[in-house]
């Protein structure tokens, strides 16, 4: 399957080179194709030979009969199947979002508390402000 599929990918080069050269370009090259590490094609070879079992359950119409089409199991069983290197995965990249977020919240809470804060301060140091209207805080004096 992947070689047939690189096969047909030089095939199309080598046509799309010699237009190339006919058509009076000097400076022809090949971008490289995605996907064509050696890692890459070795877990895509892993991950088909492992899906052949799957393969013979579509056949069946019987629904009952019919094995999982999905290997059942954990994730982490699922990616020691597909990842022989057993690379760990970057961390989720955290996007600020608006709105009703959790990150927003906690946000919005820390500014409210500092502007509270920075009331209390100039009331007591002061002694003018609501609290000192009131009654709340006594003059200064």
């Amino acid at each position: 399957f992947v070689s047939e599929h690189i096969e047909t990918l030089e095939e199309i080069d080598v046509e799309y080179k010699e237009l190339a050269l006919e058509s009076g370009i000097k400076n022809w090259g090949r971008v490289p194709a995605l996907g064509c590490e050696p890692t890459f094609i070795s877990d895509l070879a892993d991950a088909v030979i492992e899906s052949l079992p799957y393969v013979g359950a579509m056949a069946v119409s019987n629904l009952e009969a019919r094995q999982s089409l999905v290997p059942l199991g954990s994730v982490e069983e699922l990616l020691a199947a597909y990842d022989s290197k057993r690379d760990e995965l970057p961390p989720p990249v955290i996007v600020w979002e608006w709105g009703w977020t959790k990150s927003a919240e906690t946000w919005n809470g820390r500014a409210a508390m500092l502007a509270v804060l920075a009331l209390l301060v100039l009331e007591v140091t002061t002694g003018e402000g609501f609290l000192h209207q009131w009654g709340i805080l006594p003059p200064i004096r």
